[in-house]
């Protein structure tokens, strides 16, 4: 199974050479199928009991799944996480403390520089994106507590069919850097924010190097040189 994996892999990235993209966009494309392939290698050994603890569900509160390419001056980071992990609930913001909550939540991911410490490279910001989706996203700041729905108090909100349904954070970032063979760590400082984080699951590559980390409040940095 993991040879057939690398294999599709490999095909995948062969083919991106012959797309007519500029090369910055290749090469973040090539690496995120490089990361893909090791994402989903490291995922099926986790299932496999001869290889690693079993995993129950991919919605995990308190975790994030973050990878990151550095590429010919560029510095791309994704991030995705449930989002537990940033607001303490998932159901629809049902007052406006939830409202300021979800907002405040936005506007720190918003700030690259609140959620990434780049040592060396002389590398600046040039595109960030944040998405909140399920009901933790949806609201409408002039509805009071009156006109909602009286949901129960658990900390997910429900489909129409009474079931569990879960809100996710997605969040992408671009960095240019001028001197980017100087640049030596790349910190995430999340967890200075976000005290339901509890750890992110790292895939990284750079042109020299890759590999996966796990990220904690006590330990935030990955070193490149």
């Amino acid at each position: 199974m993991q040879n057939l994996i690398i294999n599709i892999g490999q095909a995948a990235i062969k083919s991106v050479s012959n797309v007519p993209l500029f090369l910055t966009q290749r090469i973040l494309i090539q690496r995120k199928a490089l990361l893909i392939v090791t994402s989903v290698m490291a995922l099926l050994s986790s299932h496999s009991p001869a290889l690693g603890r079993e995993v129950h569900g991919t919605h995990a509160h308190g975790v994030a799944d973050l990878t990151l390419a550095f590429e010919k001056g560029f510095l791309e980071i994704e991030l995705e996480s449930p989002a537990m992990s940033f607001l303490g609930f998932e159901h629809e913001p049902k007052n406006a403390e939830q409202i300021e909550i979800v907002k405040r939540a936005k506007e720190t991911l918003s700030s690259a520089n609140k959620v990434v410490a780049i040592t060396g490279g002389d590398c600046t910001s040039s595109k960030a994106k944040v998405d909140i989706h399920g009901p933790a996203g949806h609201f409408d700041e002039h509805e009071t507590d009156e006109h909602k729905d009286h949901d129960s108090d658990e900390s997910h909100g429900k489909n129409h069919d009474g079931a569990k349904s879960h809100s996710e954070v997605s969040a992408s970032y671009l960095f240019s850097c001028d001197d980017g063979e100087k640049l030596k760590s790349v910190a995430i400082t999340l967890f200075n924010h976000f005290p339901n984080l509890e750890n992110i699951n790292m895939n990284w590559v750079t042109e020299t190097q890759q590999g996966h980390s796990k990220l904690t409040s006590g330990s935030q940095i990955i070193e490149f040189k």
